[in-house]
């Protein structure tokens, strides 16, 4: 698969976990790297089509922030 990372580009935040989802895991499913906290997620084709991939980073205080980016699977 292709590995993605999320930067939430400030060293202040404090993260407490990250979600990783696809729109369409029939499309491509999306894999966390290994802790709540893993800022890689892996990204596996299963059939053609298209399917958006994202993160969401929990902060501390119970805010989050989201990043998505859109596959193509041919």
């Amino acid at each position: 698969g292709v590995q993605y990372t999320f930067d939430d580009g400030d060293s202040d935040l404090t993260v407490t976990k990250y979600d990783w989802a696809s729109s369409d895991a029939t499309k491509a499913t999306v894999t966390a790297g290994g802790t709540a906290t893993s800022t890689t997620g892996t990204v596996t084709h299963v059939a053609a089509g298209s399917a958006t991939i994202t993160v969401t980073a929990t902060l501390s205080n119970g805010a989050t922030v989201s990043a998505t980016c859109a596959v193509t699977c041919s």
